[in-house]
């Protein structure tokens, strides 16, 4: 029979255990706990007292930079490191934040990362990151001959998208750039090559495409040949990782991913994709000459392009639990990735915890890159007229 006095004892011995959780929890990651006064760098391993993720690592940065700063510029970029470390963790405290991670690297080495609430090594379910990891393992491929980027997609998935009499046919690249007009509803609303149009849908074509030529599932596919590789002790795939989502990984190993970036496909000796294919991800931006600044699509990547050089690369992740971004400056040697569980990545919290973050970690890849651009608010009002997505 019901007892209300069993529902009574169970509130309150959830209650008890709750408060008892945010105690530890401040006993841990408590806001008076000191910071040492000497930081470390490594750039492989990670030691024991990483395991909380409270404290910044950074101690040595005239190593982690080798000769490319003066002592002026570093003692510059350790203060503004210092700032953004003070102000993330306040700030994720301020706007609910359950937990952040953050890392910024140039092409060797990680200079600096930071974990608010969690340990680096906190793995995530990066949703959209899982599509630049797919569009490596296409690049892989076409490499090795098993595919060709300018090939109708149904000449390897036979009647996966449906003839259209006078538009061209979708191509493995329109898929890659998100310009296959196919749309998230799964019809086609726009010739092939005319207009970008993101697609979750198209990825999930491609990771089909990853698993019939190389004659394995995708999620093997990622792991035996950019995991491994990499040296990524905390990434996985399973049968669920469709090429638009499903990806499990940490900011330790997605750092590793922007170094062999920013090395033009290498990591630690170790070339993941070739020259040509590292210069394929870039493509061509559509022609705009009224405006010295283009924001496009190359392989996966959102480029935005300054009078002709491509300053950045980005590629986000949001949806519920999860919202990051990764950045990286090809021309400029450095980059960052952002990670942290939302709740929503639509609540207007995170939304401007997100944006802020952003501009942060771009002003100190400026600092550190010699970026011209500091701020993008600084544009010319033209570059506000061609971004459409």
């Amino acid at each position: 029979s019901f007892r209300p006095e069993w529902v009574r004892w169970q509130i309150v011995c959830l209650a008890l255990f709750v408060m008892l959780s945010s105690l530890q929890c401040q006993l841990k990651y408590g806001p008076d706990r000191p910071r040492p006064e000497t930081m470390s760098l490594y750039p492989d391993t990670i030691p024991e007292s990483d395991a909380t993720g409270h404290y910044y690592r950074f101690e040595n940065l005239t190593w982690a930079l080798e000769d490319r700063a003066e002592p002026e510029k570093i003692r510059k970029i350790d203060e503004e490191i210092r700032r953004f470390d003070d102000w993330i963790e306040q700030t994720a405290r301020i706007y609910g934040i359950q937990t952040v991670t953050v890392a910024l690297v140039n092409d060797r080495n990680v200079l600096y990362q930071r974990a608010v609430h969690a340990s680096i090594q906190k793995q995530y379910p990066v949703v959209s990151f899982t599509k630049p990891w797919v569009a490596l393992a296409i690049l892989q491929l076409a490499e090795k001959g098993k595919l060709n980027l300018d090939e109708p997609i149904n000449t390897y998935l036979p009647g996966i998208i449906a003839y259209h009499p006078t538009w061209p046919q979708v191509t493995v690249r329109h898929l890659l750039t998100h310009t296959s007009g196919v749309s998230e509803g799964g019809f086609r609303n726009a010739p092939p090559g005319t207009r970008f149009a993101y697609s979750n849908n198209g990825y999930r074509m491609l990771g089909r495409l990853v698993a019939v030529v190389s004659g394995m599932p995708l999620h093997r596919y990622l792991q035996e040949f950019l995991m491994k590789p990499m040296d990524m002790q905390n990434s996985s795939a399973d049968y669920k990782t469709d090429g638009a989502a499903g990806l499990w990984t940490s900011t330790v190993d997605m750092r590793k991913f922007l170094i062999m970036l920013l090395d033009h496909g290498i990591y630690r000796g170790h070339r993941i994709i070739s020259e040509e294919s590292y210069q394929e991800m870039f493509g061509t931006p559509a022609p705009r000459p009224q405006c010295p600044y283009v924001e496009y699509r190359g392989i996966s990547w959102r480029i935005w392009n300054a009078n002709g050089k491509n300053l950045f690369l980005n590629h986000a992740a949001l949806w519920y639990g999860m919202g990051g971004t990764m950045q990286w400056y090809p021309e400029y040697g450095v980059g960052w990735i952002f990670m942290s569980n939302p709740q929503s990545h639509n609540h207007p919290a995170f939304r401007a915890f997100y944006l802020q973050v952003r501009a942060r970690l771009h002003s100190l890849a400026a600092t550190i890159g010699d970026i011209p651009y500091r701020s993008l608010t600084y544009l010319h009002p033209c570059y506000y007229q061609t971004v459409n997505w």
